[in-house]
């Protein structure tokens, strides 16, 4: 969120002349608005996300759960539209049961499926890149789990077009030539993240669907 300039709107700060220049927060949004603001901000002048941090409460996210999170966000991302409608994010934002906010489930299913979330982000987050695949070749079970994450990771990767369609909105809109030359290179990456991804998610289910044909 530094990089591209967002900023949360709980700890938005700006002139009275740029937020009448911007119209104020877009009130058909029920969420992101603060970053729908930041971008109308930075064509009004020179927009940052400081280093400083505070400490803030976390109880209202204690009652979200990370799966619904999570499937919130992919949502968002691919029906922007949904941000106009309050039903459809009243789970994640608006909803907040005190008397539930510091009780979690320690049921066997629940523990089963963090330790499986532990296992997933520990094997996202290794740097296969420095293996040669000579070291795990995709017949022995190394090789396997790594073909399994890197097909996990192109999958997840699908989510930065998106991105680049509203970075591409953004760069036409921007009138700072500054910003434009970071959406740009935003947008390059997300261009080269998306591209990379797509002909691996498409040949996995091409061979899924091939194989059980």
């Amino acid at each position: 969120m530094r990089l591209p300039g967002i900023g949360g709107g709980a700890f938005m700060f700006c002139t009275r002349k740029a937020f009448v220049a911007t119209g104020g927060f877009d009130e058909k949004l029920f969420g992101a608005e603060d970053a729908a603001m930041s971008w109308a901000l930075k064509r009004q002048g020179r927009f940052v996300v400081l280093w400083q941090w505070v400490v803030t409460s976390g109880r209202r996210m204690r009652g979200v759960r990370g799966l619904r999170m999570l499937a919130g966000l992919v949502r968002m991302a691919f029906l922007p539209g949904m941000l106009q409608r309050r039903s459809r994010v009243r789970k994640i934002w608006y909803e907040s049961n005190r008397e539930q906010d510091d009780s979690t489930s320690s049921s066997l299913a629940v523990r089963l499926l963090h330790a499986f979330m532990l296992l997933l982000v520990i094997g996202w987050i290794l740097p296969w890149g420095l293996i040669p695949w000579s070291l795990t070749p995709r017949e022995e079970l190394l090789g396997q789990i790594r073909l399994g994450f890197a097909i996990f990771s192109c999958h997840i990767a699908l989510v930065v077009w998106p991105c680049a369609y509203f970075l591409f909105r953004y760069l036409f809109r921007q009138t700072r030539w500054i910003e434009r030359a970071k959406l740009a290179g935003l947008l390059a990456l997300c261009l080269w993240c998306a591209w990379g991804a797509t002909p691996v998610v498409i040949w996995f289910w091409t061979s899924f669907f091939h194989r059980f044909a």
